[in-house]
């Protein structure tokens, strides 16, 4: 039995020793967020979002202008399962709500959500920077092979991406 026991000692003694080698400090492991808050438009939408920090670290973004020729241009702003007050349209409708930075990883966003306008749905969705001015949304129920990717381009004049 006081072998066991010290065998049992030694073992912890051991990982106490070798578990700090293992341990992640998130600070030495953190990517550097990128920023993606600025007006960004999506030709095939007809519309231009405003991504802008929401509170508690996350992203949301709410469209700022749409093009005549839209499909969306008649919306009305409220969800059509929520009961419409007054004659509210897409502008103003916030879109995008919930982004959270991976902070491992600096160009993606996750747990958000996106409202689409058309069918009155929310979806989970995901934000990745493939460069710094396209941004791929993927939008999807479940899991996200089960989605569908929207690609933004932003609008430089309206960049607030100095420096990161």
């Amino acid at each position: 039995m006081a072998r066991v026991i010290t065998c049992f000692v030694s073992v912890l003694a051991l990982l106490a020793v070798s578990l700090p080698a293992f341990a992640t400090d998130s600070d030495n492991n953190a990517a550097e967020v990128r920023n993606i808050t600025g007006i960004w438009t999506s030709e095939e939408l007809g519309f231009e979002l405003e991504i802008y920090g929401c509170g508690n670290g996350s992203l949301c973004g709410r469209v700022v202008s749409y093009s005549k020729s839209s499909d969306y241009a008649d919306v009305p702003k409220t969800p059509p399962r929520e009961e419409a007050a007054g004659d509210q349209r897409i502008v103003g409708r916030e879109l995008l709500s919930g982004f959270v930075a991976d902070q491992e990883n600096g160009t993606k966003w996750h747990n958000g959500r996106i409202f689409n306008p058309k069918d009155g749905r929310t979806y989970k969705s995901t934000i990745t920077l493939a460069d710094e001015d396209t941004l791929k949304l993927r939008a999807y129920v479940g899991i996200p092979i089960f989605g569908r990717d929207l690609t933004l381009k932003r609008i430089p004049q309206y960049s607030t991406a100095g420096g990161g």
